[in-house]
């Protein structure tokens, strides 16, 4: 089994929301996430990203103002043309 990789956020009723890889054609699972916590007055108390065995923290939620997941992807033209992608969060 492939290890996850990608966001979890812990929500004020206890719940974890695991990133899920996008579709085309729909929003994005941090898009579906905000349109949530939006609809059903919740708010994240955790967020984290899990990149295999690695697991990086965001600051807890009574400590900042907000929180935010960021991707890029990097076309590489002078190797194999393969792509670069880097994701963080905060």
């Amino acid at each position: 089994m492939k290890p996850f990789n990608g966001w979890i956020a812990t929500l004020s009723n206890g719940e974890n929301i695991f990133e899920r890889p996008p579709v085309p054609g729909e929003r994005s699972a941090w898009q579906k996430l905000i349109g949530r916590l939006h609809a059903e007055g919740l708010k994240i108390t955790s967020l984290r990203l899990q990149n295999g065995r690695h697991t990086i923290h965001a600051l807890p939620s009574k400590r900042c103002q907000g929180y935010y997941q960021a991707f890029e992807a990097t076309r590489i033209l002078y190797r194999d043309g393969g792509t670069l992608l880097r994701q963080g969060c905060g």
